[in-house]
């Protein structure tokens, strides 16, 4: 009998973060539309999962603006968000912008989270980009490095800056680099990042952002990549496979216990 209880208690406490954590899943669609010198956004949001987004606001940035649009108070499973804004494009050049979306909201136990949107938008005449760049994966605990490789395809040389679009869980030192880039040429950005408030377990997208101008014309190029958070020496870094293994191994042996029948002497 108390080993059925002892298996019944391991059994709740090991299947209970399974069985009671929510899950909060935004799906979010983003247009944008130019009409003469206004840029047009509506943004979309629908919470997929089964727990509800908390305080939940969206901050948009374009043409060097951000604009903090209306908060919802909670965005429950299955609820969709909407807004629409509008931007002054007067005071820029024509080329391709960056579109920056930040959507800020706590889970039930009031933890902060934030999901990013990285898309471009065009402003008049453009002209196709001369660089591409790649982000090394990153594993975080405490604080890491990144490089971001950027390749200037053209034969002429490029300034310009190159920035890193972070949730607000995680910081970069610095917080951008300008780049000279000699045409035909490659060339890595080193930036270090600091964990701030992102939970063990669990991965980020963030963004590498190119800016420069050519020729009076403004260009952008955006590249996504991963940040994974872990706790050094935990069992956030063992699989999630060899978790599974794990435990259904130790179910194994407690049913083995409750009906093999003990040898007597």
């Amino acid at each position: 009998m108390k080993r059925a209880f002892l298996f019944a208690s391991l059994f709740l406490l090991l299947a209970a973060p399974c069985c009671y954590a929510g899950r909060i899943s935004l799906v979010t669609t983003v247009t944008s539309e130019v009409a003469g010198a206004t840029l047009n956004v509506s943004l979309s949001v629908i919470n997929s999962g089964d727990e509800a987004a908390r305080r939940f606001s969206p901050h948009i940035n374009a043409a060097g603006r951000t604009v903090s649009a209306d908060r919802a108070n909670a965005l429950s499973p299955g609820a969709t968000y909407r807004t629409a804004l509008k931007f002054d494009l007067k005071s820029i050049k024509p080329g391709i912008y960056p579109l920056l979306i930040v959507l800020n909201y706590e889970d039930a136990n009031q933890h902060p989270f934030s999901a990013l949107v990285a898309q471009t938008y065009k402003y008049g005449a453009t002209l196709l980009p001369l660089t591409s760049c790649e982000i090394t994966p990153v594993r975080l605990s405490g604080t890491a490095r990144t490089e971001v490789k950027v390749m200037n395809g053209g034969g002429k040389g490029l300034a310009g800056s190159v920035k890193l679009f972070l949730p607000n869980e995680l910081k970069a030192d610095p917080n951008g680099i300008k780049m000279d880039l000699l045409g035909g040429s490659e060339k890595n950005f080193s930036f270090t990042l600091r964990n701030l408030s992102a939970l063990n377990g669990s991965s980020y997208q963030i963004f590498a952002i190119i800016e420069y101008d050519l020729n009076d014309f403004h260009q952008t190029v955006i590249t996504p990549g991963t940040v994974s958070v872990t706790a050094p020496g935990s069992l956030l870094d063992i699989s999630t496979f060899q978790l599974l293994y794990i435990f259904i191994t130790l179910i194994v042996i407690l049913i083995a216990v409750q009906f093999v029948p003990r040898i007597r002497k």
